[in-house]
């Protein structure tokens, strides 16, 4: 897991920090946390690739609930929790579809039972995800919203069915970082999304709005790997 950690208070916040290395120790999970010192901070450069957000309420800058409506702007899936001094922002909380709110002082058993809901949902509605760089930044693509990827002049295109991207990496490299059983090259330029294949005619293969030549050499492979994922 991928978490965050927003808060202007350093000694909360390693309190918070410690409470997940230990939950993670005791159940057997890996987590990569992220501090931040101010909400302004996560928002200023959002890459949208954090399974848990836990907010403060109070700081400087950019307060917890703030933080929350804008990160929830550019992402949907993160699960937000909230940790305060004051029970009373936790109408607020819920308001920006916080998953826990949680009131100071915290036993660890408490944060215990409200980490593992947090975690659930975080891996019962988990969508896969390529974390890549492109022309604009970081962005973070649905797996199933791509369609296929060119190589085209030395330039990666990404094909979604939301617009197109330009990855500042190679055909080979995103090739081994995406699941195999799912994404195939039909020829030596073209990386495709099986599940966006309507059909194998002949040459090609068939997708909404288009049709990508498979090669020769690939097409027995190519259509065994589509009816299998089918």
């Amino acid at each position: 897991m991928k978490i965050a950690i927003v808060d202007d208070d350093k000694e909360k916040s390693e309190e918070l920090k410690g409470f997940i290395v230990r939950y993670c120790l005791e159940h057997g999970k890996k987590a990569h946390i992220v501090e931040f010192a101010d909400g302004i901070d996560i928002v200023s450069d959002y890459a949208a690739d954090y399974d848990i957000v836990f907010l403060g309420i109070v700081m400087k800058h950019l307060d917890g609930i703030k933080t929350a409506k804008l990160i929830r702007d550019m992402d949907s899936k993160v699960v937000l929790a909230f940790v305060s001094d004051d029970s009373s922002y936790a109408v607020h909380g819920y308001s920006v579809g916080a998953t826990s709110f949680m009131v100071r002082p915290i036993s660890f058993e408490v944060f215990e039972e409200e980490f593992a809901r947090c975690i659930e949902k975080a891996e019962g509605g988990q969508t896969k995800y390529l974390v890549l760089s492109t022309d604009k930044g970081m962005d973070r693509l649905e797996l199933d919203k791509i369609v296929f990827i060119e190589s085209q002049s030395h330039n990666i295109i990404i094909n979604t069915t939301e617009k197109l991207y330009n990855a500042h990496e190679t055909m080979r490299s995103l090739e081994a970082r995406l699941p195999k059983e799912q994404f195939m090259r039909c020829n030596h330029c073209y990386i495709v999304n099986l599940l966006h294949v309507k059909g194998v005619h002949g040459e090609y293969a068939l997708l909404d709005g288009g049709e990508l030549k498979v090669s020769r050499s690939r097409r027995k492979e190519f259509i065994e790997s589509w009816t299998k994922y089918v």
